[in-house]
């Protein structure tokens, strides 16, 4: 029937015999000096069904206010990761630390260098 009709549209509908559609984790680090900024870090778990994708977003957002923080933060990485299901996750959680490592010791670095005036 389809053959003919060439408007024949199939719908499927597919259920995981997971109930997780996604997962998200988000960390923030508030600075307690004024000087620094907050950074935000989000991993977020993307399942399907022969992979689950991970994507990894870390941000900077400037003081708005005494304790507030904006909103909208400037990019400082964005990366996703393709794992098999049976993949241990070990190397994952190292390169996610190690990458916002540095980048906590580069923004303190530049704020240092900032404020002496070099």
């Amino acid at each position: 029937m389809a053959a003919m009709n060439q408007e024949w549209v199939d719908h499927y509908d597919l259920r995981l015999n997971c109930t997780l559609a996604r997962a998200q984790i988000k960390l923030k680090l508030t600075p307690k000096y004024r000087a620094l900024k907050q950074l935000q870090l989000e991993l977020s778990c993307a399942p399907s069904l022969e992979h689950c994708y991970v994507f990894e977003v870390l941000t900077q957002h400037s003081r708005s206010d005494w304790d507030a923080f904006a909103s909208n933060g400037s990019e400082v990485i964005r990366r996703w990761y393709k794992l098999e299901w049976d993949a241990e996750p070990e190397f994952l959680i190292e390169k996610v630390c190690i990458k916002l490592t540095s980048a906590i010791t580069e923004h303190i670095e530049s704020t240092t260098k900032r404020i002496q005036g070099e």
